[in-house]
C-alpha cells in the first residue's frame, strides 16, 4: 500500500501546477502499467504498447502516458477549486447555489464541503465511502473515492488530503461557524486531489486507487479523521 498526503502552502492566485505534474507521475509509476486496451479506459493513441516485453518499451511508453496525463492538467479547475472550497466563489448544488466559508469539522460548511466533493468524484466515475468517525451529528465525514486496479486489486495507492479548516481565533470548543476559509490549508491541496482523481480516473491501472479527503485534522488532538480511516484499514 503506497500512501501520498497533499496538503500545500500555496496562494489562491498560484495553483500548484507543478506539484500536480510530480504526483501524476509518482502515481502512475507506483499504480503500474496502463491498460491501454480496456474499454473503460482512456483508450490512449500511443505508438507502443505499455505491456510490450522489455523495460525499455515500457519505459518509452510510461514517458508517453505521463506526458498525456500532464496535457490534462486543467489550470482554470485547480483555481476554481480553490475558489469555491475557500467561499470566494458559490459552489453549484442541484439545490442552488452555495457558499462555503469555513470548514471546520463541526460545521454546516464542512458538510457543505463533503457534499461538493463526493458530488466531484462520482462525476469522475468513483465509487464513493462514506466514513463517520463519530455521531453523524459530531464532524463532517472522511470520503474514500476507489478506482479498482484491474489486474491487482488488492495492491493500493492512497492519494489522501484533509479538507476542514480552522480560524485561529477559535477557542476549542468555540464557534464552528467562523469564517474559516483555509485557501492554504487545504483548499490548494485538495485542488491538486481533486484535479489528480480527475486525470487518474480516465485509465485503468493495476492497482486500485483509492482518493481519502479527510475530515478533523485541526481539531484537537488533531489528524482524526485520518487516524480513524488508518486504524480501521489496519484492522
Amino acid at each position: 500500500c503506497y500512501l501520498y498526503k497533499i496538503s500545500t502552502r500555496v496562494g489562491v492566485s498560484t495553483p500548484p501546477r507543478p506539484l500536480l505534474k510530480l504526483l501524476l507521475l509518482l502515481l502512475s509509476l507506483l499504480a503500474g502499467d496502463v491498460h491501454a486496451d480496456c474499454p473503460e479506459g482512456r483508450g490512449m493513441q500511443l505508438p507502443i504498447d505499455p505491456r510490450s516485453v522489455g523495460s525499455l518499451h515500457r519505459d518509452l511508453a510510461d514517458e508517453v502516458i505521463i506526458g498525456e496525463m500532464v496535457s490534462l492538467v486543467d489550470q482554470a479547475r485547480l483555481q476554481a477549486v480553490i475558489r469555491q472550497l475557500s467561499g470566494d466563489d458559490p459552489v453549484n448544488f442541484p439545490s442552488g447555489d452555495v457558499m462555503i466559508n469555513t470548514r471546520y469539522a463541526e460545521s454546516q460548511g464542512a458538510i457543505r464541503a463533503a457534499t461538493f466533493l463526493i458530488q466531484s468524484l462520482e462525476e469522475f466515475g468513483y465509487s464513493i465511502n462514506v466514513q463517520y468517525i463519530g455521531p453523524q451529528d459530531e464532524y463532517s465525514p472522511n470520503i474514500i473515492a476507489t478506482k479498482p486496479g484491474v489486474t491487482n486489486p488488492n495492491s493500493q495507492v492512497l492519494l489522501v488530503g484533509h479538507y476542514d479548516s480552522i480560524n485561529d481565533a477559535l477557542d476549542y470548543p468555540g464557534d464552528a461557524e467562523l469564517d474559516a476559509p483555509g485557501a492554504d490549508d487545504n483548499a490548494s491541496g485538495l485542488s491538486v486531489l481533486l484535479e489528480a482523481a480527475r486525470i487518474l480516473a480516465e485509465y485503468q491501472f493495476q492497482r486500485t486507487i483509492r482518493t481519502g479527503c479527510f475530515t478533523a485534522e485541526e481539531i484537537p488532538p488533531y489528524l482524526l479523521g485520518s487516524k480513524y480511516y488508518a486504524y480501521h484499514a489496519a484492522t
